[in-house]
């Protein structure tokens, strides 16, 4: 087996291990193992597809001391440090972003250009090193990492200080890969997050791709958890859109609690907080709502009335809900406290928020702490 070392290992190639990268003390020399691909092989896939390939990578919010009040487990971040991120891109980084409302985009609407942005910084890092490796399993007691090529051949990397921060189950990872954490450790379970729902309703073939803006509500038996305004996406078997996904966590967090019956309200009437008149004609329905309307038997004006299934699977998730405890970490800088040289950070953390820059703001807010708050090379 080929033997390599580094002194800084780093896995993954999302959000948070890019930052860690940019961040950590430029005489310490870095290895990031990302998992080969047979075409088009990039770090940051996960930043390209997101917003729609727009990348709402950050939320005013976050700048919002009520904010950390609310998110108690958010405990190792403030809005200084995300004010002095948001300056370490513009001032350090040359990025210019723009805000719609609360969200952050770069100025060109595009994730290619953050991306970029990140990854030229990291070309004008010294000892810095990219292997298009995926890491199979973590020799705890050597203090190495053993990763495989695309062709299969094993390689064992050794380090003074890893990283891990590989994400979590959501789009394409069929398994999590449990051999690369302590064995000691219990992650909370994983389940698909911000993803569309399947329903026990039969979705019409004439209701099926179409849009419906409203508020849609949870409920609970006749309880109501909580409800989103935006628009709804009509699946074949189910719910998508903005508005659904923000639910869905909610809807986890009931489950969890052994929560049932529960089902989805559309008050398709009530529109960014204007209201449907009840003499407004008829002839102003769309079609496709007119025709549901008619084959329910429902009143004009009538809620839409949705019986939750089942979540859709991780592939079809932005995110997901569970993962390492929060509590076994030192903050700032995300090592874990049974092994100082061992840190873990990104979505693989037990956090989640909804749409809307929260998830990725927050995992570059993380690895931006702690590549800033590494430890210098040779220092216990």
């Amino acid at each position: 087996m080929e033997v390599r070392s580094s002194d800084v290992l780093l896995i993954g190639g999302g959000p948070s291990a890019l930052l860690t990268a940019l961040t950590l003390p430029e005489e310490r020399k870095v290895l990031l193992l990302e998992k080969p691909s047979k075409r088009n092989f990039t770090l940051g896939k996960r930043i390209l597809v997101s917003g729609n390939g727009r990348c709402n990578f950050f939320n005013e919010d976050l700048l919002d001391p009520e904010f950390y009040q609310e998110h108690q487990e958010l405990s190792f971040l403030n809005p200084d440090i995300a004010k002095e991120f948001l300056n370490y891109l513009e001032k350090n980084l040359g990025f210019a972003y723009r805000k719609e409302g609360k969200l952050y985009y770069p100025f060109f609407n595009r994730s290619e250009c953050f991306l970029s942005c990140l990854l030229e910084g990291l070309k004008r890092r010294k000892n810095f090193e990219v292997y298009p490796l995926e890491a199979k399993r973590w020799d705890r007691e050597k203090k190495r990492v053993i990763a495989c090529d695309s062709e299969g051949k094993e390689v064992a990397i050794s380090y003074n200080d890893l990283y891990v921060a590989i994400g979590g189950r959501s789009f394409d990872r069929p398994t999590f890969p449990v051999a690369l954490f302590p064995k000691e450790v219990s992650f909370h379970p994983f389940s698909p997050l911000l993803c569309p729902v399947s329903v026990k309703e039969k979705i019409p073939s004439y209701l099926k791709n179409n849009r419906l803006k409203g508020r849609l509500s949870l409920f609970a038996g006749k309880k109501l958890l909580a409800y989103e305004d935006g628009e709804v996406l009509f699946k074949e078997d189910g719910l998508s859109g903005i508005a659904l996904f923000n639910l869905t966590l909610p809807l986890t967090q009931a489950i969890e609690k052994g929560g049932k019956d529960f089902t989805f309200s559309l008050d398709y009437t009530l529109v960014e907080g204007k209201k449907l008149k009840e003499d407004t004609s008829f002839s102003c329905y769309p079609q496709f709502l007119k025709e549901y309307l008619k084959e329910k038997h429902l009143k004009r004006g009538e809620p839409l009335s949705f019986t939750f299934a089942s979540l859709y699977p991780f592939k079809d998730s932005q995110v997901t809900y569970g993962g390492f405890p929060l509590s076994l970490l030192n903050y700032p800088s995300f090592s874990y406290q049974e092994d100082p040289s061992y840190h873990v950070l990104g979505e693989t953390l037990d956090l989640a928020f909804p749409c809307g820059g929260y998830n990725m703001g927050v995992s570059l807010l993380e690895g931006y702490l702690a590549g800033k708050n590494g430890r210098k090379e040779g220092t216990v």
